[in-house]
């Protein structure tokens, strides 16, 4: 069952992925819950929360200078795949927040990101990612008395070939069929699982 706005599938590719855990008592999942709300809005520790084999993510403004701060709808992360990244990103992926939805004392919190132009390049239509400016990702976190629930939807994975430059073609070609055929998901499921294990570790 999808939660929150969901940006609505069309084309390419779909993703869902979902843990869970439950808890002893309300108190503790409502604990949980908040702690996995900071992590998700703790960007640039996305890796630490992943392990080892994570990609690497970064909270930046609008002039792709790297921040600590709570995320805003219109911020970028800059996100450093293992292996090349895209030229016009200079070495890395963008994408921008374009939805929060913060609801603490309902027990739910998403965040939705879309891939988009490196805020620095000059041509704003062309997406530095290896998907597609339609495609977008997005992280719930939701408590459900005292249970605790976190999903990963993607939606309309396309593979990004339209770029100008022929070497991001190439590239962004290899990156996206590896997500396409399944490469992205130990990714995202090793970041949910994540979330849940360090939540219960506050209460050892």
């Amino acid at each position: 069952m999808e939660e929150g706005n969901i940006p609505e599938q069309y084309r390419g590719k779909q993703l869902d992925i979902q843990e869970a855990r439950g808890f002893v008592s309300q108190q503790e999942a409502e604990k949980a819950f908040l702690r996995i709300r900071m992590m998700l809005m703790d960007i640039n520790r996305w890796d630490e929360v992943a392990g080892v084999a994570s990609a690497q993510f970064i909270h930046t403004n609008y002039m792709g200078e790297a921040i600590e701060q709570t995320p805003r709808e219109g911020d970028f992360i800059k996100i450093d795949i293992p292996g090349p990244g895209t030229i016009s990103g200079e070495g890395f992926d963008w994408v921008r927040i374009t939805e929060i939805d913060d609801q603490p004392h309902e027990g739910f919190f998403q965040l939705t990101v879309h891939p988009c132009s490196a805020p620095m390049s000059e041509d704003r239509y062309q997406a530095s990612h290896f998907f597609k400016d339609f495609a977008s990702s997005s992280f719930v976190v939701k408590k459900d008395g005292p249970d605790v629930h976190v999903y990963y939807y993607g939606r309309n994975e396309e593979v990004n070939l339209a770029s100008d430059n022929a070497i991001d073609n190439v590239r962004n070609g290899l990156v996206g069929m590896g997500a396409k055929i399944g490469f992205s998901y130990p990714q995202w499921k090793a970041f949910l699982s994540g979330l849940l294990e360090k939540s219960e570790n506050q209460f050892d």
